[in-house]
């Protein structure tokens, strides 16, 4: 299968990713359980027509619908200009994901910029410890490094996937300015998770448009067209998004079904819908 997909998609290369396993609160935190997939076992489990299949053998069997998923943790991020327009782009029709919708900025962290990963797994050798109590303090040093490790990754990425899908100057998106929402799971692919990220641009959306359109950045290939969507139509999606799945009325300018009729709704990514309807309380205000 995973050959057949390359056969068609040339562009398309295996890599390691994340996987995430589950999460849990502990006191203010929210902790993310981690393990190690690739973007072929993502192709071949999620992004499988038959994805349903496996969950159902994943219940009978291990009593988890996701035991034979690859649940890949994918990154997104939602940016508004200082003027207040949504920045969307759309997908070249190559991408190996929702090709020809409008999306987010969005990618995958990735486990091979993590130096620990590569690293030894013999804590003893690794911290060069010579006795049990320091082997178990070098073992708790090590793990603490190799998460605050993994956390700068997945903020990193973040960050490096809008400088490279856009080309936005890397001051533009400093940590302090990013946030994360939370964790969307995209029902039309096994729940496959993404961290949902937000920040407030400094740049006006004239700025950005201005800076997509030199076309130098790293990933340019990989959108056709960028879109700056004004305050009030932001508003229009973001309640009409709701009003699908969450239930209750859509807005009064335009009827849903024009709308819909017009592609606004349906030429969006999963991944963007997901997003919009975390930062729905954002977008709204």
């Amino acid at each position: 299968m995973w050959e057949e997909k390359c056969a068609k998609n040339p562009r398309l290369h295996n890599k390691s990713k994340f996987r995430l396993a589950g999460s849990r609160k502990s006191d203010d935190k929210i902790v993310l359980m981690l393990g190690l997939a690739s973007y072929k076992e993502l192709c071949v489990t999620n992004l499988n027509e038959s994805f349903q299949n496996l969950m159902k053998e994943g219940i009978k069997n291990h009593n988890d619908k996701y035991s034979y998923l690859s649940q890949t943790l994918g990154v997104g991020i939602l940016l508004l200009s200082s003027d207040s327009h949504l920045l969307l782009l759309r997908r070249s029709m190559w991408t190996g994901e929702a090709a020809g919708k409008w999306d987010r900025p969005g990618g995958h962290p990735e486990p091979s910029n993590i130096a620990e990963l590569a690293r030894s797994a013999d804590i003893e050798t690794a911290c060069d410890v010579p006795n049990k109590r320091s082997m178990d303090t070098g073992k708790q040093d090590f793990e603490e490094n190799l998460n605050d490790a993994i956390l700068r990754e997945l903020w990193d990425s973040i960050i490096n996937e809008a400088r490279d899908e856009v080309g936005l100057p890397p001051s533009e998106l400093q940590v302090p300015q990013v946030s994360l929402l939370g964790v969307s799971h995209n029902v039309d692919a096994g729940d496959r998770p993404s961290l949902e990220f937000f920040a407030r641009l400094r740049m006006s959306s004239a700025e950005i448009r201005t800076a997509y359109a030199r076309g130098k950045h790293a990933e340019a290939d990989e959108s056709t067209a960028i879109q700056l969507m004004p305050p009030h139509e932001v508003q229009i999606l973001v309640q009409d998004v709701k009003s699908l799945f969450c239930g209750g009325s859509a807005t009064d300018e335009f009827s849903l079904q024009e709308r819909r009729a017009g592609n606004l709704i349906m030429s969006c990514s999963p991944a963007l819908i997901g997003a919009l309807l975390i930062a729905s309380d954002l977008l709204l205000v």
